[in-house]
């Protein structure tokens, strides 16, 4: 006997569009909510105190000029000696910033050596200032 030619053959191929369908959507899903993940999930009230003081953040500013100068705050200071001043500013106030300007015409390695130095004293925060154009 031979089959038919109009009855309905099985289905042996796997259709996709469903499946690329539910992954797009949930990609959007993901890329919509993933900004307002990096912001906190809770609303925290704090305590009012009069005395207490807030996290004030000092600026040091530290200057390289191109015949190899170091100022401190406007002092000229030594490579060697600025570990330790820094230092010294981090146990005044733990929350210390050091904002480096170096001329342009410096050797790359001069200013890296000087960042070593700010990193060997343990400071979280350096900013690395620029001339706008």
């Amino acid at each position: 006997m031979r089959p038919f030619r109009n009855a309905p053959r099985p289905i042996t191929d796997i259709n996709v569009t469903p499946l690329v369908d539910v992954t797009l959507v949930l990609l959007v899903i993901f890329m919509a909510t993933a900004p307002l993940m990096h912001h906190r999930a809770f609303g925290v009230n704090l305590p009012k105190s009069s005395q207490g003081e807030g996290q004030t953040e000092k600026v040091v500013r530290l200057t390289l000029d191109y015949d190899r100068t170091i100022l401190l705050n406007g002092t000229k200071i030594t490579q060697a000696r600025l570990p330790q001043e820094i230092s010294l500013n981090l146990r005044q106030n733990p929350y210390l910033a050091v904002s480096v300007s170096a001329d342009g015409r410096l050797p790359y390695q001069e200013i890296i050596s000087v960042l070593d130095s700010l990193k060997e004293s343990q400071v979280k925060k350096i900013a690395l200032e620029v001339q706008p154009k």
